[in-house]
């Protein structure tokens, strides 16, 4: 009967670690895809002083998402984020801005799949 209860545990452990990775997952693509909006909508407006502390700020909140994210998702997935954020950071930095926007889609892109890609889809489980 041991047996049972301690398979029923692990079972449960592993349950919980699948939600928190989903929840994580989740609420980080949705912070930062709000964000990269945000950046976006900015440099719409011309607002480019603002994108660029927005910027800053959004590669912040990143660092410290993708620690946690690093727990559930290799490094390499992960990369793609930090190279959009630093090409974003340097085309703001040049003034160029419609590359920026350029990023911007890249990174809202990035968002909304990893946002996708741990739900249990049919088309993520077969």
């Amino acid at each position: 009967m041991k047996r049972v209860w301690a398979a029923v545990v692990v079972l449960a452990v592993l349950v919980a670690l699948c939600i928190l990775g989903l929840v994580a997952t989740v609420t980080a693509a949705d912070e930062m895809l709000r964000r990269t909006e945000q950046i976006e909508t900015c440099l719409r407006q011309s607002q480019y002083e603002e994108a660029a502390a927005l910027t800053e700020d959004a590669i912040d909140q990143w660092e410290r998402k993708s620690r946690i994210l690093c727990t559930f998702f290799s490094h390499l997935q992960l990369e793609t984020a930090d190279k959009e954020w630093d090409a974003l950071r340097a085309s703001l930095e040049a003034k160029e801005y419609g590359r920026g926007l350029e990023h911007c889609g890249q990174l809202t892109l990035f968002w909304n799949h990893l946002r996708k890609v741990d739900f249990p889809y049919w088309e993520n489980v077969l």
